[in-house]
């Protein structure tokens, strides 16, 4: 298995994988620690910063694995299930434009999260989950002939309103009905919702494509209770061979949090 860590931009106001350092040196201390790719959430989606994202990780041999689409509901407060068809549009177009610039950087992935939504009063959740639907199906098509994947990412019940588990996860996907969207699991949400992180595992196989790692308290793996051994032996149950991605707080600093992520899940993987 290969290794990634997750970087967000600072002005996507997503705190917890923001390094205090500049992305440049962030991306040179991944590289310096023999991780093999990034992702990153940036909601600069121009021609001139992909262009400079690219010949950075190039320079560093480091694959660009997946982009993140959390900025778009985060800093611009656009879902797909929004009760206003307007602000749904909003959502996909710029969902679109995330699928457009990962192929530009040759990212095989764009996370499907955040923008998912939050339930609210106006919309009965029925509802709402034809409109998940329909975002996805549409965004999926676009992102088809781009040769990127769209992966559905079940989050915890804190931080978004709909699909927060595996089994949710697998219900979208068959909705959805399109090969190029499948499924990422997240360790840091798995312990909040699911009864048995093995068996969601397990439960995951047919549409796993991409997994993301942090300890219980979003810290690096090892700085917290989650049995990653578990996790892992899971994993090669499956046949899992794709990426591991560190999405944690880059704390008490990045290179601190990524040296003690990577030792902990080496050590396992042995």
């Amino acid at each position: 298995m290969k290794f990634d860590v997750y970087l967000a931009g600072k002005g996507t106001r997503f705190w917890s994988s923001t390094s205090e350092q500049s992305f440049e040196k962030s991306v040179a201390c991944l590289a310096e620690h023999g991780f093999d790719g990034i992702e990153l959430m940036t909601g600069n989606l121009k021609d001139a910063n992909a262009n400079r994202i690219k010949r950075l990780t190039d320079s560093h041999r480091l694959d660009i694995v997946a982009v993140a689409s959390g900025f778009i509901y985060v800093q611009h407060g656009l879902s797909f299930t929004h009760h206003s068809s307007r602000v749904r549009r909003s959502a996909m177009s710029k969902a679109k434009e995330c699928i457009e610039f990962a192929r530009k950087l040759g990212a095989k992935y764009v996370s499907i999260g955040l923008i998912k939504g939050q339930v609210n009063g106006r919309t009965p959740l029925s509802v709402a989950w034809q409109y998940l639907v329909k975002c996805v199906r549409e965004c999926g098509e676009f992102s088809s002939s781009r040769n990127v994947i769209l992966l559905v990412e079940p989050e915890n019940r804190y931080e978004t309103g709909y699909v927060h588990t595996v089994d949710e996860g697998v219900e979208l996907i068959n909705d959805v009905g399109l090969d190029n969207v499948r499924l990422m699991i997240d360790t840091f949400h798995m312990n909040i919702e699911e009864i048995s992180m093995i068996e969601a595992v397990r439960r995951a196989e047919r549409n796993l494509a991409h997994v993301h790692l942090a300890d219980s308290n979003r810290l690096a793996p090892g700085m917290g209770h989650i049995d990653f051994a578990e996790v892992i032996g899971g994993l090669r149950s499956i046949g899992y061979d794709g990426y591991l991605g560190l999405e944690m707080l880059l704390k008490p600093t990045l290179e601190i949090a990524i040296e003690k992520g990577m030792q902990h899940i080496k050590g396992i993987l042995g």
